[in-house]
C-alpha cells in the first residue's frame, strides 16, 4: 500500500535520506525485517538488513 504524506517535502529530503540517484519517483519505506528505513527508485534500492545499495 502506498500513502501520500500529509505534508510538503523539502527539496533536499531525498538527499538527506541518503538517496543519490536522479529518478523522478522514489519510494521510501520502513522495513520491519531489518528495522530500518529503505528506498527504491525502480533502478536502485537498499535491501533490508544487509545495508547494500544496488547499482
Amino acid at each position: 500500500m502506498l500513502l501520500k504524506g500529509p505534508f510538503l517535502v523539502p527539496p533536499t529530503f531525498a538527499a538527506d535520506f541518503g538517496y543519490r540517484g536522479r529518478r523522478r519517483f522514489l519510494a521510501m519505506y520502513w522495513s520491519p525485517c531489518g528495522d530500518e528505513a529503505c528506498f527504491n527508485d525502480g533502478e536502485h534500492c537498499t535491501r533490508p538488513a544487509d545495508h547494500v545499495i544496488d547499482g
